[in-house]
């Protein structure tokens, strides 16, 4: 997120240049494809490799990886692990891409269950971007699924397990996907300009909309804050 306010405040003021301090800590591991990153109470860090070392605990101290369940398709394990976001409890969600589902890691940093987060309406399962305090899971919904919209337009979607209620809250500039026909290759505009968001614990919805890089917040109350500028306190 203190990417997002640097890049709003170049667009606005113009290109700078910035240095980076030295770091605190150097991790001497390496990792094939980094798709998810959570910082623990305690300072260690959790990080799940989508190709190599599935998810792991990272010890900046002592430069160690204690290695988090097991590729495979049973309980307590992952195919192709993804983003982890934080809940309830010090609980961490990981979502496991290749089982099609979502695995719960628990304080112990043992996984304890896996589910499959279906929405109604939607044919496929989903993946959850957050989840809040009540327990409401937001999913990003590509447009395609349900056919009935712009081909890079996507729904932000914030549901309700125990009601089974699911509401749009928003709609964000997804991938631009080239039109139906034969073609070699990826099927969408590469480095297309996208929305990006994010949720906090309370509900509220960060968006940083890439037309002109503003941000936009949405309450629970269904009011809407637009900012042409962005602080860097606006993202803590």
């Amino acid at each position: 997120m203190i990417l997002a306010g640097t890049l709003i405040l170049l667009a606005v003021q113009g290109p700078r240049e910035v240095t980076l301090a030295k770091p605190d800590r150097i991790l001497q591991q390496e990792f094939s494809q980094i798709r998810g990153v959570r910082e623990l109470p305690d300072g260690r860090v959790l990080v799940s490799d989508r190709l190599d070392k599935g998810v792991v605990v990272v010890d900046f101290t002592t430069n160690a990886l204690q290695t988090i369940g097991r590729t495979g398709r049973g309980p307590a394990e992952y195919r192709l692990p993804t983003g982890l976001r934080a809940m309830l409890g010090d609980s961490t969600l990981l979502n496991d891409e290749g089982n099609s589902r979502i695995a719960i890691i628990g304080p112990d940093l043992r996984i304890h269950r896996s589910f499959t987060l279906m929405l109604p309406g939607v044919p496929l399962p989903s993946g959850a971007r957050g989840v809040d305090r009540q327990g409401r899971f937001y999913v990003q919904i590509p447009g395609w699924i349900r056919q009935n919209n712009p081909n890079d337009s996507v729904g932000v979607v914030r549901f309700d397990v125990r009601t089974e209620r699911a509401d749009t809250i928003l709609r964000v500039k997804g991938l631009t996907w080239l039109p139906p026909g034969p073609r070699y290759g990826i099927g969408y505009v590469v480095f297309a300009p996208q929305d990006v968001w994010a949720v906090t614990p309370e509900g509220r919805i960060a968006v940083v909309r890439s037309g002109d890089y503003h941000v936009e917040w949405y309450e629970p109350n269904g009011s809407v804050v637009r900012a042409h500028r962005c602080r860097s306190s606006a993202f803590r």
